[in-house]
């Protein structure tokens, strides 16, 4: 009954960790669909000024939508993190550092490994599946390579207009692999944050 009292209830944070995961992968459809609408309109030669200004500023709006879900997404997926893997150390996972896995997704990069090894062996510990961090792994970590091309398509200091349609084609490219991967990515998610809360609450019941 101690051991009980000392584990944090963490439905509620699961729960709107996936919605908001959710809701960042459909900001991510919506950069898509931005990205490829300015490359529509640059590439139309009946185009206006005007146009393409819209369409620059949908890019802007659908970026600034992602960003603000992504990062309140992040916060929360955090601080589930955090108190799940503690839940599996109280309850005698010894290979787990709760600190390491909820500051683990704010280091660049090291975001696609530190806090999924941390979730896996928590999840490992308490006898769970570990298939859905493995799945929501792959997809973050080519989220990660995608939104670099999608940030980094502009090389060209010509800006002819050849170039610049190929680097819109090139960021299109980016933000296409982006959400496909986002989609995989939030399935993994919705999977293996329910194993891991799943795996505590059978090995309290046990």
């Amino acid at each position: 009954m101690q051991t009980q009292a000392m584990l944090h209830n963490t439905s509620g944070l699961r729960l709107a960790t996936v919605i908001l995961i959710w809701v960042a992968t459909l900001g991510s459809g919506l950069q898509l669909a931005a990205v490829a609408n300015r490359r529509a309109v640059w590439d139309d030669p009946s185009s206006s000024f005007g146009d393409l200004v819209n369409a620059d500023d949908s890019v802007a709006a659908a970026f600034l939508f992602y960003l603000v879900v992504a990062v309140a997404a992040l916060i929360v997926l955090s601080i589930w993190t955090l108190r799940s893997v503690r839940n599996s150390q109280t309850l005698g996972a010894r290979q787990v550092r709760p600190g390491l896995a909820c500051g683990g997704w704010y280091i660049p990069f090291g975001n696609v490994f530190v806090p999924f090894i941390q979730i896996r062996r928590a999840t490992g510990a308490m006898g769970g599946k570990t298939t859905g961090s493995t799945v929501w792994q792959a997809g973050w970590g080519v989220m990660v390579v995608g939104g670099l091309i999608l940030n980094t398509a502009f090389n060209d200091t010509s800006l002819s207009r050849s170039a610049v349609s190929e680097d819109l084609s090139t960021q299109v490219t980016g933000a296409a692999v982006s959400f496909v991967a986002a989609i995989v990515a939030a399935i993994g998610a919705t999977i293996a944050t329910k194993a891991l809360d799943d795996a505590v609450k059978a090995k309290v019941a046990a």
